[in-house]
């Protein structure tokens, strides 16, 4: 993520600390070094011709700002930088949402157009064959963005993933535009077996999930369904003594929050403007009902860091206290067997786990990863949102279990995680856990285990892929075969 610091600037001994750290080779610099980094690109003096065409257009562009959305939708020189900066800005400050008469905002506003300009000016400057990030949010992906408008190689690099962006597909998550294309491209055969598998790793992932450790059985790498999807049957008895969703015949909503301040961009644009927005907006229409509502927010909330569990907890207090709020680590497994009918997200993944529950979810975003998917409910805008949520009882069910299939496969076997290393679950167990993939210590593992071989061959594969027209890298770019990606989702 860009550094405030970067917008803001560094205090004399942090320069000096930087200039040690570059010039001694410490830290980060040593690693860069050790590839062939020459040179890094310094923002610490802006040429004054940026400043003085910051100031000639910043009034034109504030303009444009009456509400949050069109923060949202700003374009400044036909490049989109508005949910980039708004995004950094909820995540500098831990902020829900934006205030766009803030004069906080406003500072940072104008210091994110100074960045974008000094870009937009390097670009022009230099023959920019290709751009690499670690994340395709924050206002770190505005090179990203210029590149795209001087036809540069974007790619969005990390230990597990790699994905290349185009003016068609502009954000880093979006592969899911492409599923049933490129599973329609699978032979029969393959398509059979695929569809036979995804469906024999949902069952072990949703049903037969007995354990609560991190060594259950579950699909993919997705930890919090270790513990939030466990068999009922072994359960039964404990939740039978603490039920949670009332017995009635009233429709039993529930709503499915975000991180408040965690990038609600990071797909594309939603129906709002942010999830805190979202979010009140669902609280409000829920007065006009006769459900039963409850609320929950992601079971890895305590991975996040802002003020999200406070905000909602607020929230529910204060003015909506018909809603029913649960712990967060409440299982899944144990609110679908008390009967709940229905759950509404912005786009979260629970549309996906619920359906296989044949139990509908409403998204309020058409950039969400369902949506070309007959099991997701996708009002078109807010009014069509409302309409759907005040008329549930009309909602007309469509659980295709093939759809559903064809989109776990896709989701989360078909792509290779394993472009750097042949083993990445080998890598996440070697640095205790995935968080400590992006320290130290895989740098270690790197060292340690590296050869010509695994070089060489994510090397043929990353170059076979930026030639290629996907969007994400795959198996087939690596050499491997369609049975190889198979065999390494054991379960």
């Amino acid at each position: 993520m860009l550094s405030r610091k970067i917008l803001f600037g560094f205090s004399l001994a942090e320069k000096i600390y930087i200039y040690l750290n570059k010039f001694i080779k410490l830290k980060s610099y040593s690693i860069y070094s050790s590839f062939g980094v020459e040179k890094f690109i310094e923002l610490n003096n802006i040429d004054p011709r940026i400043l003085l065409k910051f100031k000639k257009n910043i009034g034109s562009i504030k303009k444009k700002i009456r509400n949050k959305e069109d923060v949202v939708r700003l374009k400044v020189e036909g490049v989109l930088l508005g949910d980039l900066i708004y995004d950094t800005y909820l995540r500098i400050y831990k902020l829900p949402t934006i205030e766009i008469l803030d004069p906080q905002f406003i500072q940072f506003l104008e210091k994110s157009i100074i960045y974008f300009y000094f870009w937009v000016d390097f670009f022009k400057k230099n023959k920019v064959k290709g751009v690499i990030v670690s994340q395709a949010v924050y206002n770190s992906t505005i090179p990203i963005r210029i590149g795209l408008k001087y036809k540069s190689i974007c790619l969005v690099s990390g230990p597990s993933r790699v994905r290349k962006l185009s003016k068609k597909i502009p954000y880093s998550d979006n592969e899911n535009l492409t599923f049933k294309k490129t599973f329609s491209k699978l032979s029969n055969q393959q398509k059979k077996i695929a569809l036979a598998k995804t469906n024999d790793m949902l069952k072990l992932s949703f049903e037969k999930n007995q354990k609560l450790s991190d060594k259950g059985l579950y699909l993919s790498n997705i930890a919090y369904r270790k513990k939030s999807f466990v068999s009922k049957d072994n359960f039964k008895k404990i939740w039978n003594r603490n039920r949670l969703i009332k017995k009635s015949k009233k429709l039993k909503i529930l709503i499915c929050p975000h991180a408040l301040s965690d990038a609600p961009h990071t797909r594309g644009l939603h129906l709002y403007p942010d999830f805190y927005e979202w979010l009140v907006s669902i609280l409000e229409i829920s007065k006009q009902t006769n459900y039963d509502w409850y609320i929950k927010l992601h079971p890895d909330l305590n991975q996040y860091w802002d003020n999200t569990e406070k905000i909602v907890k607020s929230l529910i207090k204060k003015n909506y206290n018909h809603i029913k709020y649960l712990d967060n680590k409440t299982p899944h497994s144990q609110i679908i067997a008390e009967g709940i009918n229905f759950a509404v997200t912005c786009s979260g993944s629970v549309c996906a786990e619920y359906a296989y529950f044949k139990i509908p979810t409403i998204n309020s975003s058409l950039s969400n990863p369902h949506m070309d998917f007959s099991f997701s409910i996708n009002p078109k805008n807010a009014l069509e949102l409302k309409k759907t949520l005040l008329n549930l009882d009309k909602i007309k069910k469509n659980f295709n279990k093939k759809e559903l299939l064809i989109y776990f496969f896709m989701n989360e076997i078909y792509y290779s995680d394993n472009w750097l290393f042949k083993n990445w679950k080998d890598i996440i167990e070697f640095c205790s856990g995935r968080n400590n993939v992006y320290r130290e210590i895989f740098y270690y593992y790197w060292l340690t285990r590296f050869d010509k071989k695994s070089h060489n061959r994510s090397i043929n594969g990353l170059k076979k892929f930026i030639s290629s027209n996907d969007h994400r890298i795959n198996f087939n770019h690596l050499g491997d075969t369609f049975r190889d990606q198979l065999k390494s989702f054991e379960y």
